[in-house]
């Protein structure tokens, strides 16, 4: 299985929290079962505050599987998805960031 750092950002004008329907639609697709149904995993979750936007660490097989998960918040704004890799237990921030640079 492999990370994934998922994006969505809307305008404020689209926000899916603004229409129950919308909202509640959005919740449940998000909810542990039916994430598992499209073999994915979050691992964690985040709104920014003010700015309308999620992000979510996710496991899943596939980059593919990822993005087909995100399709339906297209329909209120961008979604976007990155391969990522997990810290290894002795990496500090400061390290990974110099090892990821080259430096």
């Amino acid at each position: 299985m492999a990370l994934f750092i998922v994006r969505h950002r809307h305008e404020a004008e689209r926000c899916p929290a603004t229409d129950p329907y919308m909202g509640a639609t959005l919740l449940n697709y998000l909810s542990r079962p039916n994430v598992r149904q499209h073999g994915i995993t979050i691992q964690g979750e985040a709104v920014v505050q003010g700015e309308h936007t999620l992000y979510m660490i996710v496991e899943s097989s596939d980059e593919d599987r990822v993005r087909a998960f995100m399709g339906p918040f297209a329909q209120a704004g961008t979604p976007d998805s990155r391969r990522s890799h997990p810290r290894h237990s002795g990496d500090t921030p400061s390290s990974s960031a110099t090892s990821a640079s080259g430096a």
